[in-house]
């Protein structure tokens, strides 16, 4: 029986690595942006000459 788990250990290991990658990227790229950072940094109203 522990040499069927043994066995078995690094692909499991493989797959719960590549779901949580997996979730991880999903997040980053279905989430919502941020667009206040870029607003942030520029005064109100453009530039003026």
């Amino acid at each position: 029986m522990l040499t069927d788990l043994a066995a078995l250990t690094p692909p499991l290991v493989v797959c719960v690595a590549f779901v949580i990658g997996l979730v991880m990227l999903l997040r980053s790229q279905m989430g919502p942006k941020r667009r206040g950072r870029k607003n942030a940094k520029r005064p109100p109203g453009g530039p003026r000459s």
